[in-house]
C-alpha cells in the first residue's frame, strides 16, 4: 500500500534589514530556497513587536539598522528554538 510523503515542515525565517532592497532579495532568494519569510523588520521596534507576535525558527538580521544595534533584538531566549544570525557588511 503506496502512501504519500508528507511534505517537509518549512522553516519560518524573521528578515531584518533597514534596506528595503536588501531586505526584499533576502526575502526572494530565502523563498527560493524553500524557506518561508514569517516576518520582515526594518527597524529595532518592528523587530522586537515581530519576535513577540511571530513563530519562526531563525532570524537574519543587519548588525545596523540605521546606526543603531541590533542587539536588542538578539535576546531571544523568550522565543522557544528560535536562533538569531547577525551579519555587518558595507557596499562601496
Amino acid at each position: 500500500m503506496a502512501t504519500e510523503a508528507q511534505p517537509a515542515k518549512q522553516t519560518r525565517v524573521l528578515v531584518v534589514e533597514d534596506d528595503v532592497m536588501i531586505r526584499v532579495v533576502l526575502a526572494d532568494m530565502l523563498c527560493e530556497l524553500g524557506y518561508t519569510v514569517a516576518a520582515e523588520a526594518a527597524s529595532i521596534d518592528e523587530a522586537l513587536e515581530a519576535t513577540r507576535k511571530t513563530d519562526f525558527d531563525f532570524a537574519i538580521l543587519d548588525a545596523d539598522l540605521k546606526g543603531r544595534s541590533v542587539s536588542p533584538v538578539t535576546n531571544l531566549g523568550n522565543v522557544p528554538g528560535a536562533s538569531a544570525r547577525s551579519a555587518r557588511g558595507a557596499v562601496e
